[in-house]
Parts: C-alpha cells; structure tokens; sequence
C-alpha cells in the first residue's frame, strides 16, 4: 500500500485544479481520513506565504462543528513537496453528485440541508474565517442525507494570503456574490448569498444564474434576478421560495445578516415543506402563456439592454379591458432568456388578441398604459420578516360595475356561492407593499384569493417608484403578476 508520511493511501476520492484528495488512514489510531494534495507549483513560488498558510490551516483545525469538515493536520512531503491537508473523512456523497444522479429529494430535506450549512457558516463568520467557495462540490452529505458538512475551508485561505494567480477568479462564478464578482471586501453575507444559490438549484433543479461564458453569467449575478422558485413549481412553499429569494438579494444588507438568522427562517417553512416530495428530473414547465390561465391573453414589454443572457417579462392579462397606470416604467417577466429593448415613456396603446379557443366568438381585448406619477406620500416600507403574508387581509370588495343593477334572488331559490381567483405577487425587489382597493394585504411575495371582479391596485416600496394598476380578477383562476419596480433617483 502507497504511504505518504505515516498516512496510508488507499485510493483517489477526485481530483480538482487545486489538487488530488486521497481516501488514506492514520494507523496510529486507526482511522480514517481525507488527504488533500496541494499542487506543488501553487507554493512553490512563495516560501514564507507557504509557511503562513500551514499555520492558518492549524488555527483552521480550531472549527470544530458538526457542520465543518474538522482539519486535523497540514504537513510538506519531503520527498515531493507536495502539501498535504489531513482532514475528516466524511462516508457519503457530495451535493454535486446528488445533483448530477438527480435524486428526488422532498422539501424537508432541502430545508435541512439548508439549516445545516448556515449554522456551519455561522459558527466560521463568527471566528472572522469566510468561505469563499460555497458550492455543491465543498458540500458533503451522509448517506442517508441528514448530516450536511462543509468543506475546503482551508482553500480559501490561499487567496487571503495572495498565493494564488493574479488573473484567477477565487470562487465559481455561478455561486459568487454580486460584491465577490466585483472584487470588494467580503463577509459572512457573500456566503450566505452562495447558499441561496445552492438552494434555488435544489429547489427548481435549474441554476439561479446562467450563461455560457463567465462574463454572461457574472452580468447575471450582477444584474437579473432569477424567477422566484414558487413561480417555477407551486409545488414549492411560498415560505420557503422567500427564504431563497432574500438570500438572493443584491445588497448585502437586503439579506440575512447572520448564518444563524437564515437558519432561523429556513426552519419556519419547516412544517409546511415536510409534506412535500419533486424529482429533481422534473421538466421545467413552458412560458407562462401556456400555463393553466387558458383564456388569457399575453401582453409582452421588452426593454433593451446590451449583452446575452437578459430575461424577458410578462404580464397575463383577461380578455376584458384592463387599465394599467403606471408610477414609473416597470417591467413584467417570462421564463424565457431574449434581447431586451426600452420601453417609452409616452404612453402607448398595445392590442393583443384572445388564444383562440372553443368559444370562437372570444373577442380581442386591448390595454393602455400610460405614465403616472406616485403618490407624493407613500407609507414608510419597514423591513420585512420573510414569512409569507403575515398580515391577514381584510375582506375587499371588487369595484362596482358602471351600470349594473342587482336584482334580489326570488323566494326559495338559494345563492350560489361567492366565485373566487388566486392573485400571486411577485416583485423584484421583494417585500414591497401591496394594496388592493388602499388595504394592506401584504408584502411581496404574497398570494391571495380575491373575489372575481376588477381591483385597485397599489405596489410601493421605499426607494423605488411606486405603481398603480387596475386588475380583473378571473373567477376561478391562479393569475401571476410579475413585476419589477425602478428605483427613484437619487436627488
């Protein structure tokens, strides 16, 4: 059996640009262990930073945490000068592989998962170490799924001590923050952003950024917003889909501020995914045309912008005339990438027709849209808990028809029930104020169930144009309302 030291080696585990990692034993205790082999060229040319990062490795051993793939010993072959990093072996599989075998996993285990890295990270951020890397690679599961432990700590040391290249991004652009993409100072809310990352793959069993070079997908993570989960498959708690989604925020300070506040948050979907099982080989569903509201028709607006890899946005509209007021121009998404080109100010008048169905006599239906300013007092916007609907809406009534006379129902005949629609809110950025008819119903993302009729409706969040529209709630039906606000500029 090969030996590197007093280590027995006992065969390859993978192998990356960093290095080879070797299932190997300690046989002075008889256990068994990781063995990490650095590439020697990423040493070899600083002598005195080699021996700071051995040090850093020991003071690495110091995280001790069930979540924290413990380092126990960091030593140089003297025959190969080769470094090798001996860490906890961990019998299992890694969040790459699950992904790659796409296994069915239920929401509860997401969620799980999803505890255990952030209290894991947490416990690190809390001792000044960041990660840097958070990836399915450096995430390793037990075999039965319910331990999750985060590993290569020691890897990001390497570019805190400047030894690796100049020209060489430290982290994997798909999981990068938006500040790591831009090369500023990092803290603990860059990691958490990568796991919001992890989540929205695991959740959707899409990448929340794509693209096909680095550049397209660093502009991604810099610019877009990914559709919320939910959005992707009601199948997903909307709890939950908000979790990812503040995760997921731009700003630093838009996200959680600790490992242990998203553990936290995470923990209160807990109960409403238990329950809930998908394929990670699922389809992704069609454009949002093609979805269940059949007797809708599409009206697209499209901004232009240079560059590949933007989103177009979408908003369903009814066959009856809806009026659309708008504080600012604002944009409406599909799930479908396409080139972008600017909406104009003036108002315009944009015709759509009907699908045509079995009722052939379906009518064509039009919407204008025209600029209006926000209201010059708007209600203070409060950070928001990222709890779904918090606040039970009062009971709204739809607007009153022009013209219509309501007839008393004779004698012995009973009423037919109230017909309701779903209405789903979705805002980039989340956790804007929603008014219907000038009742607070929640913040976005929110859902909820309306009786069919037209709607006054009012989108506010502080720091951005507010909108106002009205809506036609169908009988019957789930209807998304997609929206992404713009910011004020700054006086």
């Amino acid at each position: 059996m090969a030996t590197s030291g007093r280590y027995e080696i006992i065969r390859e585990l993978g192998h990356g640009a960093m290095g080879i990692v070797y299932l190997g034993k300690d046989p002075k205790i008889n256990r068994e262990v990781a063995l990490k082999c650095l590439r020697p060229h990423i040493l070899e040319a600083h002598e005195s930073a080699g021996r700071r990062f051995q040090q850093e490795i020991l003071a690495l051993g110091r995280l001790i945490h069930p979540n924290i793939v413990t380092i126990f010993d960091v030593w140089e072959d003297p025959v190969s000068g080769s470094t090798y990093i001996v860490m906890e072996y961990v019998e299992g599989i890694s969040l790459a592989e699950l992904l790659k075998e796409k296994r069915s996993l239920s929401c509860s285990d997401v969620v799980n998962i999803g505890i255990q890295i952030c209290e894991g990270l947490d416990f690190a951020h809390s001792r000044e170490v960041i990660h840097r890397d958070i990836k399915p690679g450096n995430i390793l599961l037990s075999r039965d799924l319910s331990v999750a432990k985060i590993t290569d700590f020691g890897i990001a040391r390497l570019d805190d001590l400047g030894m690796t290249q100049t020209d060489r991004l430290t982290g994997t652009p798909q999981y990068m923050s938006p500040e790591q993409c831009r090369g500023e100072h990092l803290d603990g809310r860059s990691d958490l952003f990568a796991v919001g990352v992890l989540l929205y793959e695991l959740l959707t069993r899409e990448k929340a950024f794509r693209g096909d070079s680095i550049t397209s997908v660093m502009h991604q993570v810099l610019t877009q917003m990914p559709y919320a989960p939910y959005l992707i498959d009601d199948d997903i708690p909307e709890g939950l889909s908000a979790v990812v989604m503040q995760a997921l925020e731009k700003a630093p300070d838009a996200r959680f501020a600790t490992g242990l506040d998203m553990a936290d948050a995470l923990e209160t979907t807990m109960e409403s995914a238990s329950t809930r099982t998908f394929s990670l080989t699922r389809t992704k569903p069609g454009s949002m045309d093609k979805t269940e509201t059949l007797s809708t028709a599409s009206l697209d607006v499209v901004a232009d912008a240079k560059g590949a890899g933007f989103w177009r946005y979408q908003m369903l509209l009814f066959p009856s005339i809806v009026l659309v007021s708008l504080g600012a121009l604002f944009i409406f998404w599909m799930k479908s990438p396409s080139s972008v080109t600017q909406v104009p100010t003036d108002a315009i008048e944009v015709p759509f027709e009907v699908p045509s169905s079995e009722d052939e006599s379906s009518s064509a239906g039009k919407a204008a849209l025209k600029e209006k300013k926000a209201p010059e007092q708007k209600k203070q916007i409060k950070k928001v808990s990222v709890k779904p609907t918090p606040i039970a809406p009062k009971p709204i009534k739809p607007l009153p028809l022009a013209e219509e006379t309501l007839h008393a129902e004779p004698p012995g005949v009973d009423f037919e029930p109230v017909m309701t629609g779903e209405v789903v809110f979705a805002t980039i950025p989340s956790g804007a104020e929603i008014l219907i008819n000038g009742d607070l119903v929640g913040f976005s993302p929110v859902s909820i169930n309306l009786p069919a009729g037209p709607y006054e409706l009012l989108v506010s969040k502080k720091g951005y144009h507010a909108l106002e529209a009205t809506i036609d709630v169908p009988s019957g039906e789930k209807v998304p309302i997609n929206l992404q606000l713009l910011e004020e500029e700054a006086p």
